[in-house]
């Protein structure tokens, strides 16, 4: 004990480098342990913004592909031909039978697009749009906020189209990567013409109803298939 006591109050410079030396190794163990406290503060933190992007994403997509599946629009045309010269031209008819649901408008104008297409435009690009989406609604299961969204449809035939639609987010900043996936949706065109007469037997009546059907979409993103599902 009495060394030890001699030893601390020693005052040559071997003592004061030891004292130096242990006082930089102390230095130098807390920097690390704060270093690697904040390191895995921020990983965690980005860990969690990562995951809300992804729910934000995948939120927009299903709900899209939910609202889409299985909607129809329906243009029905009613033509008449006069059965006698004594009568006057009567002039066509055009009635609509809109899709429902939160895309209404959107799956509207897609359909006049399509009802639009001929065959000689097989195989082409037929519709392109950007847009955006949210759902603020504290009571639906897909509450999320602004997703950028690109819709693009080709045509495959006649009365078959493929349409593409990719929900994106941005990240914060420049460093920040967003997040990305993509919803494929085949869609049908059908046609199918009636004919019959007036009451007052004045007119042949051709009724033609042209009939666009979306399909069942699939979600993916780079390299994974979800099959109408997202996985993070």
């Amino acid at each position: 004990m009495k060394n030890i006591r001699l030893k601390l109050n020693n005052n040559d410079g071997k003592t004061i480098l030891m004292a130096l030396f242990l006082l930089l190794v102390a230095v130098v163990v807390s920097v690390v342990i704060i270093t690697a406290a904040s390191t895995a503060a921020h990983q965690l933190n980005d860990n969690k913004e990562a995951q809300q992007t992804y729910l934000t994403v995948s939120s927009a997509a299903e709900l899209f592909r939910d609202e889409t599946e299985g909607k129809k629009y329906e243009h029905i045309l009613k033509t008449y031909t006069k059965n006698s010269e004594g009568v006057s031209d009567k002039p066509s008819e055009v009635n609509e039978i809109n899709p429902e649901g939160s895309f209404r408008g959107l799956l509207t104008e897609i359909s006049k697009a399509i009802i639009a297409d001929n065959a000689l435009n097989n195989g082409s690009d037929l519709y392109n749009k950007e847009t955006a989406i949210s759902v603020n609604n504290s009571n639906s299961s897909y509450s999320f906020e602004q997703v950028n969204v690109k819709i693009y449809i080709q045509s495959i035939s006649s009365n078959y189209y493929n349409m593409d639609i990719s929900f994106e987010t941005a990240g914060k900043n420049k460093d920040e990567q967003g997040y990305k996936l993509n919803l494929n949706l085949p869609v049908t065109k059908s046609e199918q013409s009636i004919s019959g007469i007036t009451e007052d037997n004045n007119y042949s009546v051709m009724t033609t109803t042209t009939t666009v059907t979306f399909g069942k979409g699939t979600v993916t993103r780079p390299g994974i298939i979800t099959d109408g599902g997202t996985n993070p």
